[in-house]
């Protein structure tokens, strides 16, 4: 998946004071696995890659990439 989008003032104009204003990009990259352990009972697992781009890069204080792992366990009656 892919978002792109800007934070601007009321005008439609990006405002160089604001901390958060800027154009952004977002995409994550996943990878999901199940498995039925029995009849009733499924294990889920995902993986997620997010990358955080666009023309400003603020205000980021981490890395501009990082993975993001879900386990799941489902039961069906």
């Amino acid at each position: 998946d892919r978002l792109g989008f800007q934070v601007t003032d009321d005008n439609g104009k990006i405002n160089p004071a604001d901390k958060l204003g800027g154009d952004y990009a977002f995409t994550a990259i996943g990878l999901g696995a199940n498995y039925w352990y029995t009849k009733h009972i499924r294990l889920t697992a995902n993986a997620i890659y997010n990358i955080f781009d666009g023309k400003d890069l603020r205000p980021r204080t981490a890395g501009d990439n990082y993975f993001e792992f879900a386990f799941r366990v489902a039961l069906a009656l």
